[in-house]
């Protein structure tokens, strides 16, 4: 008895140490207070995947920019969300968790077409929010 007791306590730990490393960035996450703006990769790469909100204007150009993957915990932007001269950006994936922006969303990419800017990002241009 004192044995099964033994591994279901165990199981319950490995359990619940998986939520905490699965739910780490929401657990940690940070919100920017004012403005964002981001100019180079190295600019995205510290943010360490754990910004859930920035209060001002998010503003993304640079040419040096390739990926948004850091920003994949951002939920809302309290201002506006201004994307332009990012010709080496490749995808628009780090942004797959935002759900609001308050202001205007001004996306203008190089690299492809309208299927390029994902569809909550589209939705996200005529309506702020999506729930």
């Amino acid at each position: 008895m004192q044995v099964q007791n033994q591994k279901r306590n165990m199981s319950l730990i490995g359990i619940m140490m998986l939520l905490v490393l699965f739910s780490a960035p929401q657990l940690f996450a940070w919100v920017h207070q004012g403005d964002l703006v981001i100019t180079k990769q190295s600019d995205i790469d510290v943010i360490k995947n754990d910004l859930k909100e920035v209060t001002g204007d998010l503003i993304i150009s640079g040419a040096d920019i390739t990926n948004l993957n850091q920003l994949f915990v951002l939920e809302k932007v309290g201002g506006n969300l201004s994307i332009t001269d990012t010709p080496n950006l490749k995808n628009l994936d780090g942004l797959s968790s935002l759900k609001t922006v308050d202001k205007k969303v001004d996306v203008n990419v190089q690299v492809a077409g309208p299927q390029f800017i994902p569809k909550r990002l589209r939705a996200l241009q005529r309506q702020k929010s999506i729930k």
